[in-house]
């Protein structure tokens, strides 16, 4: 569906910014610009359903049932709001595993196979669910003009059934080039199977959910392999282990000492902690080596995805439910028994970014990948983090999109005693983006309610302790590490800010011109 073009700013719009800008001195932002994120609100002309086509891509590898199981359990509230819209769309919904299989020599240490499911969409029961009704040969689930393709009562019950691939997936997922291939947007022909499912006129919506990085590499790659060397660190590419997607996969720098963007390191360089059995190592403002790295640019996947539609800025949004970017630490522990190690040997790691495993098991490691290709969507995409207890408001951007106008509030839970909300990091002079849930990474004090997220370009609206969310129009370009919130550093300026937004926002949608 195509959206009209912006308005004009009104004078309340205006008056928005200069509060905007007032709230953000009062936390000490050092000369933030600010220009609006928004997508158009200019409501459509037509008063025909629009169409949706959106796409679970979920890591099936074997950490993941448990946050599988949490997303399916959240299906019904993220549809429901879809249903729940003033023109609610006529869907099309897939799911997509992460198994590209891992391409190399040593099949018997990856645990892969060479090609996975080759994009094509899952459209089996799994978990509990015995029966996903859909009709015989059908490949995702479809609901346009009331006509749909499946018996359940809901068209959540079918994805629920769905969503919960299982762990037996290949543990070097390719999140994004799965994305790329089940749509055909890698420059070959999409999988047969899964014919039928992308729509011209349509909104083109994906969801990600997983644990750790995408590790998205091209056929021919020989990060899988042991090319004619050892299962140790001898090996030029290091053992094979996950550790070789971030190593091949980042550039960092150094959070202890000033310097060139380095590769997560594969020893304990001179300025590690810890000790010299357990060594650790931080590293700041990671991100995807797209220049001699060994995994697939992200730029070229997003340059593939936005291709597939004639307006991609209007057509497509992207949600993620993964772990944030940081911190990111890479810890060393001795070698797993039964390898080909020396004696002493340590391997890399890197350390969760979050961990909520004594309340609901949710846990994962810094998707710096997932995130830069999320932010190249700008205001169209989200990040919420694996590790709150809701994942609905991975919604909002596809809501904002095909209903600008609308004043749905997307129910979500706060975040755990002291935790604030879990703001997307953004690189110094991107557009902030709005991470509308509460969760783990800001400093709010109050728990429930929690703090916006800091991120450098990136502010999250702070969760209510009622469950309700404020939504934020206006992000951050000048790589400004502040925090505005109800109860975390922002204070009540950061407060007076996010509910005079709120009014705006209620403004516009009845039609009052300031």
């Amino acid at each position: 569906m195509l959206v009209g073009p912006r308005s004009a700013p009104s004078a309340a719009r205006a008056l928005a910014r200069a509060l905007i800008a007032l709230g953000l001195a009062a936390v000490s932002c050092a000369e933030p610009s600010i220009e609006s994120t928004a997508v158009a609100l200019d409501a459509p002309d037509s008063s025909l359903p629009s169409n949706v086509d959106l796409l679970f891509a979920i890591d099936d590898s074997s950490g993941m049932p448990g946050m599988q199981e949490k997303l399916a359990d959240q299906i019904p509230r993220i549809l429901q709001t879809l249903e729940s819209l003033p023109r609610a769309p006529n869907l099309h919904v897939a799911v997509v595993s992460s198994d590209l299989g891992a391409p190399g020599d040593s099949p018997a240490l990856t645990g892969c196979t060479s090609v996975g499911d080759e994009g094509v969409f899952q459209a089996k029961a799994h978990g509990n669910c015995s029966d996903t009704t859909l009709t015989a040969a059908a490949a995702f689930v479809s609901d346009v003009d009331g006509v749909r393709n499946y018996l359940a009562p809901e068209i959540s019950t079918v994805v629920q059934c769905i969503v919960p691939l299982g762990g037996q997936g290949c543990a070097f997922g390719h999140t994004l080039a799965s994305v790329a291939r089940a749509l055909g947007a890698d420059g070959s022909p999409a999988p047969a199977a899964n014919a039928g499912f992308l729509r011209a006129d349509a909104t083109l919506a994906i969801i990600i959910l997983s644990d750790e990085d995408d590790c998205s590499a091209p056929a021919n790659t020989v990060l899988y392999s042991l090319n004619n060397g050892h299962q140790n660190l001898t090996n030029a590419l290091g053992p094979i282990a996950h550790y070789r997607c971030n190593q091949f996969g980042h550039l960092c720098l150094d959070a202890h000492a000033p310097g060139a963007a380095i590769p997560p390191p594969e020893v304990p360089p001179a300025d590690a902690q810890g000790t010299s059995s357990a060594p650790t190592f931080d590293l700041a403002q990671c991100q995807s080596n797209d220049t001699d790295g060994l995994l697939t640019p992200v730029g070229t996947l997003v340059g593939g995805l936005k291709a597939l539609k004639s307006d991609p800025d209007r057509q497509i949004v992207v949600g993620a439910i993964v772990a944030p970017a940081t911190p990111y630490t890479v810890a060393w522990a001795p070698a797993p028994t039964g390898t080909d190690t020396t004696p002493g040997e340590l391997w890399p790691e890197v350390e969760h970014s979050c961990d909520e495993t004594i309340n609901d098991g949710s846990f994962g490691d810094p998707a710096v990948r997932i995130a830069q290709f999320v932010r190249a969507f700008g205001a169209n995409g989200t990040i919420v983090s694996i590790c709150d207890s809701s994942y609905a408001s991975v919604i909002r951007p596809l809501v904002d999109q095909i209903a600008p106008d609308d004043q749905t509030t997307i129910p979500t839970d706060g975040g755990s005693d002291g935790e604030g909300g879990s703001g997307l990091e953004g690189d110094a002079g991107d557009a902030g983006m709005v991470d509308l849930d509460a969760g783990a990474d800001g400093t709010g004090t109050t728990g429930a309610g929690g703090s916006a997220g800091a991120g450098a370009g990136g502010v999250g609206a702070s969760g209510e302790t009622d469950g309700s969310v404020v939504v934020l129009t206006d992000g951050l370009r000048n790589g400004c590490g502040c925090e505005v919130g109800r109860d975390g550093a922002g204070g009540q300026s950061g407060e007076f800010l996010l509910i005079f937004l709120a009014v705006a926002r209620r403004r516009r949608a009845r039609g009052v011109e300031s």
